[in-house]
């Protein structure tokens, strides 16, 4: 993995402690529960990809990755309609999105 991947993955693991952060002490546990496999899976799916056996399995991780990230920010508008939610959280999460799916797109043309 790049220093590029390296940040990117390193934002991930910060965002994913943030939410669970987030989610701890609030009375939200459903909703706690299933954002928390959502960001948690958009790092480890990212990870997986920069060990992927080939490109297909490579694109592959990174789209579920992506999946993960559409799902989590569903999960923080659900959320943020019980309770606040930083916009800086948010942010990260639609920048995992855009760099998710430029990283799809560039490695499709290069396929």
């Amino acid at each position: 993995a790049n220093g590029k991947s390296e940040q990117l993955l390193e934002s991930m693991v910060e965002v994913t402690i943030e939410i669970i952060n987030l989610t701890k002490n609030k009375e939200i546990p459903d909703q706690a529960e299933q954002i928390i496999k959502s960001i948690s899976s958009i790092g480890a799916n990212f990870s997986e990809a920069q060990e992927a056996s080939s490109k297909k399995d490579f694109i592959n991780k990174i789209y579920i990755a992506k999946k993960e990230a559409q799902e989590t920010r569903y999960w923080l508008k659900v959320i943020e309609r019980i309770t606040s939610i930083d916009d800086k959280i948010k942010g990260e999460v639609s920048r995992f999105i855009m760099t998710l799916q430029k990283i799809i797109t560039t490695s499709k043309e290069k396929h």
